[in-house]
C-alpha cells in the first residue's frame, strides 16, 4: 500500500513539474512581450519572438550555471539529443517508478525549477525545455504507461483540453521519432502548449471573469496586456504536509535551508517502519529523535 501511494505521488509530483515548465514559459513570453510595448495592448511581431526563442535555445549559459557540459545543444540540435542529454546529467537509470532516484545529481527536474523560478534569464527557455526533457526520459516511455496502468490516470487527467501527461509524452516521442530539432519542437510546445492554450483558457474565462488576456495573436503579430503573469509550483498541501512531520519529530523545519532528518526520520526512510510507540513521548510532552 505504502509502494502504491509513494508511487502515485512521484507521478503527481512529474505533472506538476510538467505544468510549472510550461507555465514558466508562458510567464516569459509575456514579460518578454511587456517589456517591448509602451502601452497595454500594443503588438510585436511574432517572428521577433521566435528569432529570440533560437537565441536562446544556446544550452551553454544554463549547462555552465548547473555545472555540465552542454554537449553543444542548440536551436539546430534534434530533440532526441536534448532527451539523451537531460538523462545522462541527471543519472537516468533503467528501472520502474518504485526504485530510488538520484536527486543529488546535477541537473534534476527539481534544480532546474528552483533556478527557473529566479531566474528572468533568456536561459529560462531551454531550462523549460530539459524539464520536458527529463521527465520524458524518466516515465515517457510507452512500456512504463503499460507496468503502471492502474495508477496512469493521474497522467491522463486534463485529456486535450488541459494538456495531459500523457498526451504531451506521446507528441513529444513522435517529434524526436521525427528528427524534430530543438527550434522545432520550442515552436510546436509554446504555439500549442502555450499560446493557443492560453488563449482558450482566457477566452472561456470573459463572460465571468473579465478579461485575463496577457496576451492574444492577432495576424503575424501577438498583441501584449499589462498583467502579472505568474507562475508557481502546486504545493499540493506542502506546508500541512512539512509541518505535520516536523512536529512528529521526523526532520527539521523544512521551511528552513538545513532540515535534516532525525534519528526516527532516517529510521522511517531505511526501514519503512519504527520501533513500538514510537510517538509515545510526544503525546506525554516530551520529544523524539533528537528534538
Amino acid at each position: 500500500m505504502n509502494a502504491r501511494a509513494a508511487r502515485r505521488w512521484r507521478l503527481y509530483q512529474a505533472r506538476e513539474y510538467y505544468a510549472f515548465a510550461l507555465n514558466r514559459l508562458w510567464r516569459y513570453l509575456a514579460e518578454w512581450g511587456q517589456a517591448r510595448i509602451a502601452f497595454s495592448g500594443d503588438a510585436v511581431l511574432v517572428a521577433s519572438w521566435w528569432a529570440h526563442v533560437d537565441d536562446a535555445l544556446d544550452f551553454g549559459p544554463l549547462a555552465e550555471t548547473l555545472g555540465v557540459d552542454s554537449a553543444g545543444l542548440g536551436a539546430g540540435s534534434a530533440l532526441a539529443e536534448l532527451t539523451d542529454w537531460a538523462a545522462r546529467a541527471a543519472v537516468v537509470a533503467p528501472g520502474s517508478l518504485d526504485d530510488p532516484w538520484d536527486v543529488t545529481a546535477a541537473v534534476t527536474e527539481h534544480v532546474l525549477y528552483r533556478w527557473a523560478d529566479r531566474s528572468e534569464d533568456p536561459a529560462v527557455i531551454p531550462a523549460a525545455l530539459a524539464i520536458l526533457a527529463l521527465l520524458a526520459a524518466r516515465i515517457g516511455a510507452p512500456a512504463t504507461q503499460a507496468a503502471y496502468a492502474a495508477d496512469w490516470d493521474i497522467c491522463l487527467d486534463g485529456g486535450i483540453s488541459r494538456l495531459a501527461l500523457s498526451r504531451f509524452f506521446t507528441q513529444w516521442r513522435r517529434r524526436q521519432m521525427a528528427g524534430r530539432t530543438l527550434a522545432e519542437a520550442a515552436r510546436w510546445l509554446i504555439g500549442d502548449y502555450v499560446i493557443r492554450q492560453h488563449e482558450r483558457v482566457a477566452l472561456a474565462k470573459l463572460a465571468q471573469n473579465g478579461d485575463t488576456f496577457r496576451f492574444r495573436r492577432h495576424g503575424d503579430q501577438l498583441r501584449f496586456f499589462e498583467a502579472d503573469a505568474p507562475a508557481r509550483m502546486s504545493n499540493s498541501r506542502f506546508q500541512a504536509l512539512a509541518t505535520t512531520i516536523h512536529e512528529l519529530g521526523f526532520t527539521g523545519r523544512l521551511f528552513t535551508e538545513g532540515h535534516a532528518l532525525t534519528v526516527d526520520g532516517r529510521r522511517l526512510l531505511d526501514d519503512g517502519d519504527l520501533p513500538g510507540q514510537p510517538l509515545r513521548d510526544i503525546s506525554l510532552g516530551g520529544s523524539t529523535g533528537g528534538h
